[in-house]
């Protein structure tokens, strides 16, 4: 990010006026400055925000303005957002008035269709009707409270209306190339986030089913060398323009289809619940000798302030398994599902995360490797609302996670075959992750919402992390117990099966779709 940054010291900590919109956390600290203009990172939730609120972030002039510089490109994007999610009326549309795309956007939408400022739209109590679809022109951190504003939107939709807007992300592409010449910094904002960040405060905020729809910026090369040159950027960008300037006319004024520093976002109103659920998803398959002291340990695992709903997927074993899974099917807390046959454990994965219902999703294996204490450790990055989706990671510092005693070799294979796939899977999104094939992934359902698992066998693990990385999400590494077992107990991935096809998926993965919309 910007240049000029800071780690946060004791003697900086401060109480700022407005609370994170995040993590509603007050303490704050220094973390850079942008020509004039200073910026806190949020102790709790790292987000980034100005130390100094605009007073009035929703003058006209000054939104009229933004719309005017950022959104002609993204016409398309939103309506292709609407036609998509085939959303429902009464519509409201919430620019400034002098907004040419929300005019466009009246003509291609039913008549009728309702336009206020955000201005009204926040001083009105009663807008006399619920609306099927809000779509907000200016983004939602410019109001100076994001968590009263987001709770206004609920209340104006119907239960099951869809909210719709466009924001600037600091996690986008062009955020990361311009760094401190980046515009949005100079732009009214309350607060700057990621996609991680700002799915948190729509969770929060009584929304759900989360979207991001990538936009992009139609320009030619010529419009790129005219902004290079305005702004101070590195020796790369500089390089870019200056080679920019030497094509001929022709190839200068070609249009060129890059990402957009914005996306689309959209999400629908939360069924309240009195009560946050955790559900475990418990893929048995062949478990005979570890599932009863699994299966007790995790109904005698309790976790403060979260119901336990444990979803056991029974793959039609032949060691007897399924009779011991039998006698749990009357307990209150667990839900069995039984497969005719056995299609590999994506498969069960796959249909476990369908019937699981909780707000917090975590994998459990009924084979010892993982130790169930390491539960709370896990789930409270997520809900002190500091991350969407956790790794547990298997390195305590010795990389051989892998010791079969019976068979030396075959642990050789796999663990350099680990390393392998973990350098080449970070290569793929650009992360850096120390043990993305952790059977402990523990995240907020929602993080799958708009994602299609089409997986079945052990690659599953790889598809599951490819895709929530590619839907923007940043997973965050903490230690836990693992103990390996060996084949002669009972470990079942297969080299030959898994091992030697996994480079073609992980491309696939990485390439193909995402999900039932654009990604």
């Amino acid at each position: 990010m910007p240049q000029a940054a800071k780690e946060p010291t004791p003697g900086c900590l401060a109480d700022f006026p407005a609370a994170c919109p995040v993590c509603q956390n007050a303490q704050r600290a220094y973390a850079f400055t942008v020509g004039k203009r200073a910026f806190t990172r949020c102790q709790n939730c790292r987000a980034i925000m100005p130390a100094n609120l605009p007073v009035d972030p929703f003058r006209e002039n000054d939104e009229a303005g933004y719309v005017d510089r950022n959104l002609h490109s993204l016409f398309d994007a939103l309506l292709n957002t609407v036609r998509e999610r085939k959303t429902d009326g009464p519509y409201l549309i919430i620019a400034s008035e002098d907004d040419p795309i929300a005019g466009q956007i009246r003509q291609t939408m039913q008549p009728g269709t309702a336009r206020k400022t955000m201005r009204e739209f926040l001083s009105t109590q009663d807008h006399g009707q619920h609306f099927g679809t809000i779509m907000l022109l200016t983004p939602i951190s410019f109001a100076p409270n994001t968590r009263k504003c987001l709770q206004h939107l609920v209340n104006a939709l119907k239960p099951n209306g869809h909210l719709i807007f466009m924001q600037p992300m600091m996690d986008s592409w062009r955020a990361k190339l311009l760094r401190q010449e980046w515009p949005e910094w100079q732009a009214p904002h309350s607060f700057y986030p990621t996609r991680d960040s700002l799915h948190i405060t729509l969770l929060n905020s009584g929304l759900d089913r989360v979207w991001f729809c990538r936009a992009h910026h139609y320009c030619s090369l010529e419009y790129l060398h005219h902004r290079l040159k305005q702004l101070r950027v590195g020796a790369i960008l500089r390089t870019l323009a200056t080679v920019t300037s030497w094509l001929p006319r022709f190839a200068r004024q070609m249009r060129l289809k890059l990402p957009a520093g914005h996306v689309i976002c959209s999400c629908q109103p939360a069924v309240p619940r009195l009560q946050p659920i955790l559900s475990v998803i418990v893929p048995v398959y062949n478990e005979k000798n570890t599932f009863k002291e699994a299966m007790d340990a995790l109904l005698a695992k309790q976790v403060p302030g979260l119901r336990k709903q444990i979803v056991i997927i029974e793959s039609n074993s032949t060691d007897g398994t399924r009779d011991l899974v039998r006698a749990y099917e009357s307990h209150a807390d667990v839900k069995v599902i039984y497969q005719p046959i056995p299609r590999g454990k994506g498969a069960a994965v796959r249909e476990g995360l369908e019937a699981a219902t909780g707000d917090y999703i975590l994998i459990q294996d009924a084979d010892l490797e993982y130790d169930l204490d390491d539960y709370d450790a896990l789930l409270e990055p997520l809900r002190n609302n500091q991350a969407m989706f956790v790794l547990g990671s298997r390195h305590r510092g010795n990389w051989k996670m892998r010791e079969f005693n019976d068979a030396p070799v075959a642990a050789a294979v796999f663990n350099f075959g680990h390393l392998f796939f973990t350098w080449f899977i970070n290569l793929l999104p650009s992360q850096s992750m120390s043990d993305p094939f952790t059977m402990f992934k523990v995240l907020r359902r929602d993080a799958f919402f708009g994602i299609e698992f089409i997986c079945r066998r052990f690659d599953f693990d790889h598809e599951m992390v490819i895709k929530l990385v590619r839907k923007g999400y940043q997973p965050l590494e903490l230690p836990v117990n693992y103990k390996a077992r060996s084949f002669a107990e009972g470990k079942k991935v297969s080299f030959v099966k898994d091992g030697l096809t996994w480079v073609t998926t992980d491309l696939k993965l990485r390439y193909g779709r995402l999900g039932a919309w654009r990604d």
